[in-house]
């Protein structure tokens, strides 16, 4: 089924002034790295008002394994170019890497995690911070070179588990 754009515009200087709704139907989405893609519910509403889109704690599922999460927050614009992201996606238990060595060979797996992950800043160049821990069936390796090659990282830091079932992660 086709997406569907219902707004009103105005025009003015060298500028466009929309304000009304997006209707998704038969919607994916994903973050390229990742791997993995997300539907999101027919019939989804999104708001647009001048300067951005509202996303507001949408159901997201991966189509893999079907587990689910949530898309909050503004995809904000100036004229429609650029583009910058102020996103929340919350995850309970959610695939959020699904990749092998063949997608990049300094980390990959299968990666279940529960946690937050905020996007923001300009789409050429996004920043982001992750709050999430690893859940059950998480596959996931990291090539950190020979021992003497191994360096401490302000990106990665290493959480010992609470319990020995428990494996955490924290990226920074």
């Amino acid at each position: 089924m086709p997406r569907r754009i219902y707004t009103w515009a105005g025009l003015s200087a060298n500028r466009i002034s929309t304000c009304g709704y997006i209707r998704l139907d038969d919607t994916h989405l994903g973050i390229n790295f990742t791997n993995v893609e997300y539907e999101i519910p027919d019939s989804t509403i999104v708001p647009i008002r001048n300067s951005f889109f509202h996303f507001d704690k949408i159901r997201i599922k991966d189509v893999l394994y079907s587990t689910y999460g949530t898309l909050d927050g503004r995809i904000y614009h100036d004229n429609f170019k650029p583009w910058f992201l102020d996103l929340d996606v919350g995850t309970d238990n959610t695939l959020v890497l699904n990749t092998t060595a063949d997608n990049n060979e300094k980390f990959y797996g299968r990666v279940f995690a529960t946690g937050s992950l905020d996007l923001y800043g300009p789409t050429y160049s996004l920043k982001y911070d992750i709050k999430a821990r690893t859940e059950r069936n998480t596959l996931f390796a990291i090539d950190v070179g020979s021992t003497s090659d191994f360096k401490a990282s302000d990106q990665i830091i290493f959480v010992p588990p609470k319990t020995s079932h428990t494996d955490s992660l924290l990226l920074t």
